[in-house]
């Protein structure tokens, strides 16, 4: 049976009615139970308690609607955003992306201005699970950050998003970080975006020091559909690691 079934009507209703009590225990078990029946009629009850004077509670409210994904919840979550409690900015990032509505967008770009380097993860994570194009050139100039998770998960994000035909500058130039595994997600989501105007920069990164940069570099260039690709997998016939051979081998395959 569904969160809605009669059996569950009185359960639902009093731990709805719970999240008054005057037990603030009380209140964050019942937004804990709320988030696991996952029924959107506990929604408005739950964004309420987004204020309640106990902060634990305020992020158990934050996170049941994230469970209960309905859209009703994400004007309170937004505002949650501004809150003074990083934790709750935390919980409601992440709360918005599983819901995924793009209304969120803007107070998420927001957010990834946010001065705790874990908040600006979540709404990186979460403007990617949104999909939404407004998002690309925040989450590029997000690329400048100075935590590399946030850089790491912007530029995951930025693969994500839908509708996106070309990659941002900032994306581009993550192919030339220092850090590997930077360079490895920034190929990955290029590959993604499958712009042929990074053919020569993904073509570049075949020749990267490390063969899990090399490797994803290859794959970035065969989800692209251009005949500019098939040099650098002629070249790649010479690399030094078995695995980034067979993938330019394949790939030459599948353009013959």
């Amino acid at each position: 049976m569904g969160p809605g079934c009669d059996r569950d009507r009185p359960r639902r209703a009093g731990l709805i009615g719970a999240l008054g009590s005057a037990d603030a225990g009380l209140r964050g078990t019942a937004a804990y139970a709320l988030g696991q029946i996952e029924d959107p009629r506990a929604v408005p009850a739950l964004v309420a308690r987004l204020k309640d004077q106990t902060p634990a509670v305020q992020v158990l409210a934050a996170e049941a609607l994230g469970q209960i994904e309905d859209k009703g919840a994400t004007g309170g979550l937004v505002a949650a955003l501004g809150s003074d409690d990083a934790a709750l900015r935390l919980a409601a990032a992440e709360a918005l992306g599983q819901i995924e509505d793009p209304s969120a967008v803007p107070g998420l770009v927001k957010a990834l201005q946010d001065k705790s380097s874990g908040v600006r993860v979540a709404a990186a994570e979460a403007l990617g699970q949104i999909e939404d194009a407004r998002a690309a050139g925040p989450l590029a100039q997000a690329l400048s950050d100075a935590d590399p998770d946030v850089r790491m998960a912007a530029i995951e994000a930025l693969g994500q998003l839908d509708d996106v035909k070309q990659a941002p500058p900032q994306l581009v130039s993550a192919l030339k970080s220092p850090n590997p595994e930077i360079r490895i997600r920034a190929a990955e989501a290029l590959g993604q975006i499958e712009d042929p105007g990074t053919v020569a920069a993904l073509g570049a990164a075949m020749s990267d020091s490390d063969v899990k940069v090399r490797l994803a570099a290859a794959e970035a260039l065969r989800q692209i559909d251009s005949e500019a690709t098939k040099p650098y997998f002629i070249a790649a016939m010479k690399d030094p690691s078995p695995e980034v051979r067979r993938t330019a081998a394949e790939a030459l395959g599948e353009r013959n």
